[in-house]
């Protein structure tokens, strides 16, 4: 999910091993919000049943962590000791590495003796395998993140988004390794370039191979349009952003055809009767003369419903999440104040995405939050703040051809 520490954000995690047996090795990583580079990663150990909690601040513009939970860490937060980002947003990936099934390394998880750990990277026998001890993942990983400010009485909940059986093998690495990421999704094929995927919508599967494993994961988290609702009513105070994130962005480059899309955006009432079309770069309407090639280097986009016609072209900082943008619509004339926004990934009828079979995947891998606040009179000494978060919006999808 996405976090966010600017404009007195502060953004809390929760991540729990749901199993009733096993401890778990995790990998956390927060990345930017530009590139989706690392700017930090954490190895976590989990009991069985045992939950992390931390929170993420800004300091003197930096995120700071802080937890008082006692679960290991390498390096170590516990004792609610702050660790540096350089980023006030960006999104967090949680890797599960394997799972525990040595006696002595399970009982010194269980008893956050963190120091036996740490000495079992320097000297002991992660030193020489990180696979020691371990067994492949099993899942049964929860995760959820609250944007909480509380100059503003708001918090936004949202539960993370999780690939199913994405590695059949263990992947425990050091800490500071740039692995596992998401081109280390692993099965029985990856060894002969067939990594599978199973995408799934309206009770349909359809499973397909590929020679990248992170062309697997991008089949299954690809969308050809994305739908949400917006209100922007002055009579509440309503306020709507949209964030879009795209998390394999960053592993596709020139020459890559997955994000080299034209992005349309509808605006639509409530009736459904007038429309908006913003003909403005990266949002263009299909009758634009000059298509536009989606930047490489955004990992996260913010679409800013609240703004006016004479801030078009203007930088502005989103006023939920704090995101700096330059607007980009309405054109001449003001947005509706509450409909559906959709936004579309056109490829002028080619695909994005081509399976070993010959299937083609059309759109554009991305996870989509919408996020409200509405302010409702006036409690004692307080706004009467609402919000609502719709997580994971709407989206189509469009597959054709393949054996």
């Amino acid at each position: 999910p996405v976090f966010s520490t600017a404009e007195n954000n502060d953004s809390l995690i929760t991540i729990q091993n749901t199993d009733i047996r096993d401890a778990k090795a995790l990998k956390i990583r927060f990345l930017d919000s530009t590139f989706g580079n690392e700017l930090m990663s954490i190895n976590l150990y989990l009991s069985k049943r045992d939950s992390w909690v931390a929170a993420l601040s800004e300091v003197e513009g930096q995120t700071i962590i802080s937890t008082p939970d006692n679960s290991c860490t390498i390096p170590a937060t516990g004792g609610n000791i702050p660790l540096s980002l350089a980023g006030l947003i960006g999104s967090i990936e949680v890797f599960e590495m394997g799972v525990i099934e040595d006696e002595d390394l399970n009982s010194q998880i269980s008893a956050f003796d963190c120091s036996s750990l740490e000495d079992s990277w320097e000297s002991g026998p992660w030193s020489t395998n990180p696979g020691f001890g371990m067994s492949q993942p099993t899942g049964g990983l929860r995760g959820t993140l609250s944007i909480v400010n509380v100059e503003r009485g708001t918090l936004y909940s949202m539960d993370a988004s999780a690939l199913i059986d994405f590695s059949d093998v263990v992947q425990h690495s050091p800490w500071g390794s740039t692995l596992p990421d998401l081109s280390s999704a692993h099965d029985a094929g990856t060894q002969n370039g067939a990594t599978k995927s199973r995408v799934c919508i309206d009770g349909v599967c359809i499973d397909d191979e590929w020679e990248r494993p992170i062309d697997a994961v991008s089949a299954a988290l690809i969308a050809h349009k994305l739908t949400a609702d917006f209100i922007i009513d002055e009579s509440i105070n309503a306020k709507t952003e949209w964030v879009i994130s795209y998390p394999t962005r960053k592993f596709y480059g020139p020459g890559d055809t997955l994000f080299e899309t034209s992005v349309s955006l509808l605006v639509t009432d409530r009736e459904g009767g007038s429309r908006a079309q913003p003909c403005i770069p990266p949002y263009l309407d299909f009758k634009c003369e000059t298509s536009y090639l989606l930047s490489h280097s955004q990992s996260i986009e913010v679409l800013d419903f609240n703004h006016l016609v004479s801030e078009i072209g203007m930088p502005k900082t989103s006023p939920i999440l704090g995101f700096e943008h330059t607007v980009l619509f309405p054109n001449d004339e003001p947005l509706f104040e509450a409909g559906n926004a959709r936004v579309g990934f056109e490829t002028e009828r080619l695909p994005t995405l081509t399976s070993k079979s010959g299937r083609q995947y059309f759109g554009a891998p991305s996870i989509g939050v919408s996020l409200q606040q509405f302010t409702n009179g006036t409690l004692k000494d307080a706004l009467g703040n609402y919000v609502k978060a719709s997580y994971g919006n709407a989206f189509s999808l469009t597959i054709q051809g393949g054996g």
